[in-house]
């Protein structure tokens, strides 16, 4: 059903107006569980088909790697259809791409971060790491889906591939902290 503990997923069946924002009916919304139900029992909005539900819950980072995350779905957000008027990824955009909720606190943080300044690939692009699996992070493309698992991490598919080896998912996790780590300091001594 798009559930998770506190919120729900729905899709909109007519206008829905969310935030000081219409949404058309198709758009996919996320509400508070109650608020959510009351859609559905409305026949304002339907519940995801379970085909488009997500396996597993995405688990919500902390600290730089939340802003991270963060400002990686902030590049994959369309510009036309998840952004503020100010400019800003909208916390529902983000919410739906991340697969969990962010305070407006945590998008400002991230906006900040990386907005218009840089972002982990611009500033990495010929830099080299030493390390060929940092290389490989470097090299992905970052428009590109596949590369990129719904919380924003690179896919261990696409690392094993470019590699030649199998990366499991945590020796993925390992060198994406690292990655990320190391990149901040690029950019800080520009």
């Amino acid at each position: 059903m798009g559930k998770t503990a506190s919120s729900c997923e729905v899709i909109a069946r007519e206008t829905i107006s969310m935030g000081g924002e219409l949404h058309k009916p198709g758009s996919r919304l996320l509400f508070p569980a109650d608020e959510a139900q009351r859609l559905v029992d409305a026949q304002a909005a339907d519940w995801p088909a379970a085909a488009d539900v997500p396996a597993v819950a995405m688990s919500k980072p902390s600290g730089i790697d939340l802003i991270a995350t963060i400002g990686q779905a902030m590049r994959a957000i369309d510009p036309a259809e998840g952004v503020t008027p100010e400019g800003k990824a909208s916390l529902y955009a983000l919410a739906h791409h991340l697969g969990f909720e962010v305070t407006a606190e945590e998008r400002d943080a991230a906006h900040a971060e990386f907005s218009g300044k840089r972002d982990l690939f611009t500033a990495a692009r010929k830099h080299d790491f030493g390390d060929p699996l940092l290389n490989a992070i470097r090299d992905l493309d970052p428009v590109a889906a596949a590369n990129w698992t719904q919380e924003g991490k690179p896919s261990a598919n696409a690392l094993s591939e470019i590699l030649k080896r199998r990366v499991d998912a945590d020796e993925r996790d390992e060198v994406w902290v690292k990655y990320q780590k190391a990149v901040a300091e690029l950019v800080e001594k520009k």
